[in-house]
């Protein structure tokens, strides 16, 4: 059979009803008319076959008769490496504004198959991309189109170690599914983001971020790492074993290997205090400094075209002062909180009047924002309006909450969306001149003035900073403190292709207009979050001089860890060669 060829594999099985659970089996594998006894090791959403050294997979899609004795399936197997993958799949991101149809999605059941799949393809010189749940909002995980693609969704153990409060997992596993299993033991992540569906090696290759001065980018939570390269095969990395190219492949953007296994340092349970307020552009800097010292987590949502600036802030509570809290939360029910979507309903009623009102008041605060926006996205007077009724809604639902720190830290982003974000430092908590503030201050003004239908909200977050010299939080000292700020134009759902064009478009421009803040204040794109200019754009050399911005040694060294363990540069896409290449 000539190498990279797919075997057409029919499958005959004897025996009882197969179940999800692992069940010995006998069967029969027809390859080229030869026969061969092999053992069914394992059941499950994918049905697996071990034969000798290497493991053939079948896939539901193949349309397996469960209740027959005897069962026939089609399955595709590269020969090269004995992993089955699927073809004519069609990826794209969780806001379908970028797409892959990879002419080969790979999901291999173990570390061993990466190691092959990933050899094969560095042997040919062909390109091979990791991807999780495709959540990036710039499709960073994707490949080109044409290219292959892997996934290591199968990669999913959770092993908790109580005595020490770690967590093993696979790079597969989902940040979700880590925090339902730690919370059997009384232990949660540290810190996390709003969404919590990503896969955990892409969420962390990433420097993904909760919010929270003394909380760093999520990254620094990895004790051990163990990834699949190309050139190495299975790497152990941590601050015993390589601590350099350890800081390196903790972020290394899925280019540098493909993350198979982490071990995360954990934290006991918590329940947070959550307190919302509304403050005003002028007003949000005073006691300031105090809240990023004084609570866990802050957030601010400034809302563009008004005054309003929406603070949420949380800390630790214990079990006595969750009950105090909870007592009289019950005792003092909002009124207002019940009636705070009317502004959105009214405004919704007046401008399109065939929509029942009892409905739209059973509607969540964003689903209204979306169906609203939905009727003029880019007309600047309509946004206004929007968002002055948002201003309304955040001002009814001030208040306080008590929950588990899971349920406290996720929270509703809205619909499908554009959204573009930066990090940058402000110095130490102690010593913050003001700049956080300054520069979402100097955003609106920028905006405002140019006339941008710019939504709510713009989206402001603190983290500290980390070792990782790719994480744009990255600085030497341990004490640097930086803020992320996030602007945002989404893409309502009766949009068609040619509208969410238009929005792209003036998304694009939106950005651009920002870029000089970029420069003033030394910021970092968030890695999840860099969309690539036009080739011929000035932009291009913008961005390529903007990652090496004050990092430029760290882009050197990150590119010769690229160089060395993936020689042939397999894990690469086009946004990760048109950054990194020179």
């Amino acid at each position: 059979m000539p190498p990279g060829k797919t075997v057409k594999c029919v499958i005959t099985l004897i025996g009882s009803t197969l179940t999800s659970r692992m069940v010995p089996f006998r069967y029969k594998f027809t390859i080229c008319k030869k026969f061969t006894n092999i053992t069914l090791s394992r059941v499950s959403s994918r049905i697996s076959y071990r034969m000798r050294s290497s493991s053939v997979r079948v896939f539901p899609a193949f349309v397996l008769s469960l209740s027959s004795l005897y069962r026939t399936v089609l399955c595709d197997v590269d020969v090269d490496n004995a992993v089955s993958y699927e073809t004519g799949q069609a990826i794209s991101n969780w806001s379908s504004t970028h797409s892959s149809q990879p002419k080969r999605l790979y999901e291999p059941l173990n570390e061993l198959e990466v190691v092959r799949v990933l050899k094969t393809f560095s042997d040919k010189k062909e390109k091979i991309r990791p991807v999780g749940t495709a959540l990036s909002p710039n499709g960073i995980g994707l490949s080109d189109d044409s290219n292959a693609m892997i996934s290591i969704a199968a990669l999913d153990k959770v092993v908790v170690d109580v005595k020490n409060q770690t967590v093993t997992v696979g790079g597969g596993t989902k940040v979700s599914t880590i925090l339902n299993e730690l919370k059997k033991y009384n232990l949660t992540l540290e810190n996390f983001s709003s969404i919590q569906e990503q896969q955990i090696g892409g969420w962390t290759q990433v420097a993904a971020h909760g919010t929270g001065c003394r909380l760093p980018t999520v990254e620094q939570m990895i004790i051990q790492m163990k990834i699949a390269t190309p050139s190495e095969g299975i790497i152990t990395l941590s601050n015993e074993n390589n601590k350099q190219l350890f800081e390196f492949a903790k972020v290394g953007l899925g280019s540098l290997g493909i993350v198979t296994e982490l071990t995360l340092k954990c934290i006991p349970s918590l329940n947070l205090h959550e307190q919302t307020f509304a403050s005003t552009r002028s007003n949000i800097s005073i006691g300031h400094n105090r809240r990023l010292s004084e609570y866990r987590h802050v957030r601010y949502m400034w809302i563009p075209y008004t005054t309003t600036v929406v603070g949420v802030v949380s800390n630790p509570i214990d079990d006595k002062g969750t009950s105090m809290i909870k007592s009289k939360l019950n005792n003092n029910s909002n009124s207002n909180s019940k009636d705070a979507t009317n502004s959105l309903v009214e405004l919704l009623h007046s401008v399109q009047p065939s929509y029942d009102e009892k409905y739209l008041k059973t509607l969540s605060f964003a689903q209204l924002r979306d169906i609203l926006l939905d009727i003029a996205p880019l007309d600047l007077n309509h946004v206004k309006r929007v968002n002055q009724v948002e201003a309304l809604f955040w001002e009814k639902s001030v208040g306080e909450r008590v929950d588990d720190s899971t349920n406290i830290l996720g929270f509703d982003c809205g619909g499908e969306q554009f959204v573009f974000e930066v990090c940058f430092p402000i110095g130490k908590l102690q010593e913050n001149s003001g700049k956080d503030i300054e520069y979402v201050q100097e955003c609106l003004k920028i905006l405002e003035t140019a006339g941008v239908p710019a939504p709510s909200p713009i989206e402001q977050r603190w983290t500290a900073s980390s070792s990782s010299p790719l994480s744009p939080a990255y600085s030497s000292d341990k004490d640097d403190v930086f803020s992320w700020v996030g602007i945002i134009m989404y893409l309502p759902p009766s949009q068609t292709n040619d509208q969410r064009k238009q929005i792209e478009s003036h998304f694009k421009k939106y950005c651009e207009l920002m870029h000089p803040l970029l420069v003033k204040y030394n910021a970092k794109i968030h890695w999840a979050k860099i969309e690539l200019p036009d080739k011929k754009s000035d932009n291009l050399n913008f961005m390529r001089k903007l990652i090496r911005q004050n990092n430029a040694t760290n882009v050197d060294s990150f590119n010769r860890c690229r160089k060395a363990l993936d020689p042939n540069g397999v894990l690469s896409n086009r946004l990760i060669e048109t950054l990194f290449d020179e």
